[in-house]
């Protein structure tokens, strides 16, 4: 119950500094690492591992028309994902 109260009172204050705080160009970036699950080949029923590597993703968004509260954003999100190691039994690939 607690929660719910809390949400109805943030909810439109971080909408409102938001909306006030709008910028006509936005730019983010994000790194991580990815998961990815292991696989079986269908084959020989061995299972291939994946390495968890580093990714970095990059947006850019731009303002197209605001109303009031409400905006409408045109994005471009780019994600790199430079290596992934792949495991698989006896070192060879599948």
């Amino acid at each position: 119950m607690l929660a719910n109260r809390l949400a109805v009172l943030v909810v439109p204050v971080l909408i409102l500094v938001s909306s006030a705080l709008a910028q006509v160009n936005e730019f983010s970036i994000t790194a991580g690492r990815a998961f990815v699950s292991t696989q079986t080949v269908p084959i020989t029923g061995l299972p291939v591992h994946f390495g968890q590597e580093e990714m970095f993703e990059f947006n850019y968004g731009r303002l197209l028309k605001s109303h009031s509260i409400f905006g409408l954003y045109a994005e471009l999100p780019v994600a790199i994902y430079p290596r992934m190691d792949v495991n698989y039994n006896l070192g060879t690939n599948p």
